[in-house]
């Protein structure tokens, strides 16, 4: 049994469930696994509030018991029994299709879409809704059903409970039955708009049964061997390559059965491509989805071509259509008796808006709180959003942009704040747009209203750093060096302010040598001393072409400031020499001390190169902690991390981030023109591996670069990151990229 809690809201989403066969390698063939739904109208098995059980029981004598694990509150909807049947040329006799479940004789009926392969294997399913649920009731835990009958070429039976639930998420799930192809299945998943994996709640998971499976060698009936097992690639990335053995059985011919529900969890194999470690037939699919996605493909093979891989149950967290037909192949893959776009499967209409939020990160270069023409984004900063139960993020783009696919409900967007010498700046000007309902808060961040199909644009953040301008210190100007530059035109730039000595009186120079004594001499007593040597300072530096006059400074709690506080030289300097004509003197007590001690300090920070706003993000140092480490060509193909560190093929860098995996990989030098899928699992075992299949197309040259995201719990990480081509190439010394050690941060 299944049950998941998934929080408050649901991710609603159309699908069309397309199933195709297709080997793994090699060319389509028929499809054979058939969508089992309730009437020709549903969309699907089953779509609501609720969840499914599925357990299996393989046995030798009878009184076994095969389980339904049901929560309280629910109702059971939909319940079949299945048999697994092997060496039955032509399909199981009546005799052996006669179960006595649970003191209740049923008989099951052969699917005509079994797949009797080199076993002469077949299916045989009936419904026992009626009986399960009188048993079950209101649910509330564990129920036991006796099987009281076990013919000789019955490897066992399986139970699977759908129940509705008004406490649980929104569901649709799809159950394929019958037998699928061995020489290779596919089913495809068409998403109606983007999904987004991240959002609150979203799910996906598979259960898979299969029939007269053994691998050899096998001490626990979950281990893996490379014998008769079953293949299975999501989205294009291995999921595991050893489904099958006798989980619910026992290995022999007669128990030879297994289906992933009741006692198992959704941990996926920790190495998908090899017949090691263990396989329990249940299987989290999320980490092989990206947001974005439009497709969930999976694909089957049984190389064996001698197990029933019989049973495949699909749930995921969206409100669904689904369908077997295929809609261009001339054949009526659904059985209603319409082909192609005869049958309303096939209708398709204007696909539904995504609902989104997105935005830019940008270098406020201007410092005025909003975008503008011209000025650039800030690549690979973190997004945070919540909706008040779950945080996640998403890194920004080359271009500084960002989007964001999302459950409808009502979230709060905030940029990742980075410490000095950056300032957020934006936005302070509201330039969001779209559908949804948006507000920009006083704290810059926006609190985001969406409902289904809904957009939100224009959710902008503006940052800058600052640094050197130029700038020289009042130390400089009463040095040999600063009085050479002082000539009559300084001396009359000086004369012409509203400069004041200690006492209040003006101060106006007429040698080199008096401004070094007054600046030397310059104190906070009277703070108008002070700031007028600060003032003199600077517009030494400007007359002598050192500063801009434009160029803008931090001056908060000045008059000349903007929101963000900055302002420029000339208007702080402007602001200053009118200051001290108003009050020479500001000295303890004076209530205008601390506006002067204010213009003072953006004076003296500019001299000192302090806080001059960037022209661009080039010269500011990284706004976050960043960790990077260096991919390998020729890697090693295990779990431990690359093993030939000669040649350096390009890098991946990780930012702290909470919550989530924040990185960037950039190849150099790697296969030319070639598909790299990338996967970042955790060492030394490979263990909770996330795949981004396709995620970097390399140009002539072998370089190409991908930046993405996944869920992780707080904590610290050797994250091992590989890179394959698909299909791997001839050539070995592009086989695999990968790291050595890293250690990742989560918070």
């Amino acid at each position: 049994m299944i049950v998941w809690n998934r929080g408050l809201r649901s991710l609603f989403i159309v699908i069309a469930l397309v199933f195709v066969a297709a080997s793994v390698g090699a060319q389509p063939a028929s499809a054979t696994l058939q969508l089992l739904k309730p009437s020709p109208t549903d969309p699907a098995t089953f779509a609501g509030m609720g969840g499914y059980s599925a357990d299996a029981l393989g046995q030798d004598g009878t009184g076994g018991t095969v389980q339904a694990e049901v929560p309280a509150g629910s109702t059971v909807v939909q319940a079949y029994l299945y048999g697994s049947y092997f060496f039955t040329l032509g399909g199981p006799s009546l005799a052996d299709r006669t179960i006595d479940f649970d003191g209740s004789i049923v008989e099951l009926q052969t699917l005509p879409n079994s797949e009797p392969g080199d076993g002469l294997l077949y299916t045989a399913r009936a419904d026992v809704t009626t009986q399960v649920a009188t048993k079950v009731g209101a649910g509330g835990g564990i129920t036991d059903f006796a099987v009281n009958t076990d013919p000789a070429f019955l490897d066992g039976v399986a139970l699977v409970v759908i129940f509705s639930n008004a406490s649980l998420p929104e569901v649709t799930i799809a159950v394929l039955d019958g037998g699928s192809k061995q020489a290779g299945d596919q089913v495809t998943f068409n998403f109606a708009s983007p999904i987004d994996p991240t959002a609150t709640g979203f799910s996906a998971i598979l259960s898979l049964g299969s029939g007269f499976s053994f691998q050899e060698g096998s001490v626990d009936p979950h281990d893996c061997t490379p014998n008769q097992f079953s293949i299975v690639e999501v989205n294009g990335s291995p999921l595991t390559a050893c489904a099958g053995n006798w989980d619910d059985g026992y290995p022999s011919n007669g128990g030879l059965i297994t289906v992933g529900g009741v006692g198992d969890n959704t941990d996926n194999p920790a190495d998908p491509v090899n017949q090691t470690g263990t396989d329990d037939e249940l299987y989290n699919l999320v980490p092989f989805m990206s947001v974005g996605d439009t497709q969930l493909v999976i694909d089957t093979q049984n190389p064996s071509a001698d197990d029933n891989l019989f049973l495949a149950i699909i749930e995921v967290t969206a409100e669904a259509t689904v369908t077997t037909e295929i809609c261009d192949n001339g054949v009526d893959d659904d059985g209603d008796g319409l082909i192609d776009a005869a049958d309303p499967d096939c209708e398709t209409g204007p696909p539904p808006t995504a609902t989104s939020a997105s935005g830019a990160k940008y270098y406020d270069a201007n410092a005025n709180g909003q975008l503008d023409a011209g000025e650039a984004g800030l690549a690979d900063w973190p997004i945070d959003y919540d909706d008040g139960t779950t945080s996640a993020s998403v890194l920004t783009g080359a271009d500084g942009t960002f989007s964001v696919t999302l459950a409808a409900g009502d979230y709060t967007f905030a940029e990742r704040v980075a410490g000095s010498p950056w300032f957020q700046t934006g936005n302070s000007v509201d330039q969001s747009a779209g559908s949804a309902d948006v507000t920009l808060n006083a704290d810059m961040t926006y609190s985001v209203s969406l409902e289904a199909g809904d957009t939100a644009t224009g959710l902008n953040f503006g940052n800058l750093c600052v640094g050197a301008g130029g700038g020289r210190t009042i130390g400089f100007w009463g040095n040999k060096n600063g009085q050479a530059l002082i000539g009559a035109d300084d001396l009359a730039l000086l004369s012409g302010l509203n400069l004041v000595r200690g006492n209040g009186s003006a101060f106006d120079p007429t040698t080199a040598s008096q401004v070094r004594s007054w600046l030397r001499g310059a104190t906070g007593v009277n703070m108008a001393y002070m700031l007028s040597a600060q003032l003199a300072a600077m517009a030494l530096n400007v007359h002598n072409g050192l500063v801009a006059g434009d160029a803008l400074v931090y001056a908060p709690d000045t008059t000349s400031a903007n929101a963000a506080g900055f302002a420029s030289i000339s208007d702080l300097m402007a602001e200053a020499n009118a200051e001290l004509a108003l009050h020479p003197t500001a000295v303890s007590g004076d209530a205008w001390r601390s506006y002067q001690a204010d213009l003072k300090n953006a004076l003296d920070d500019a001299n000192n190169n302090l806080s001059f706003v960037q022209a661009d993000a080039s010269t500011c140092p990284a706004p976050f902690v960043e960790a990077s480490f260096d991919l390998y060509a020729d890697g090693s193909v295990s779990c431990v991390g690359a093993d030939d560190t000669t040649r350096i093929a390009g890098s991946v860098t990780f930012v702290e981030s909470v919550g989530q995996v924040l990185f960037t990989v950039s190849l150099d030098g790697a296969a030319p023109n070639a598909s790299y899928t990338l996967a970042i699992s955790e060492e030394p075992t490979c263990a909770n591996a996330v795949f981004f299949p396709d995620a970097i197309a390399t140009d002539g040259s072998g370089d190409g670069g991908f930046s993405g995201s996944f869920a992780k719990a707080g904590g610290t990480y050797n994250l091992l990151v590989n890179l394959v081509t698909s299909p791997i190439p001839s050539d070995p010394t592009n086989r695999e990229i990968a790291t050595v050690d890293t250690a990742v941060v989560v918070h």
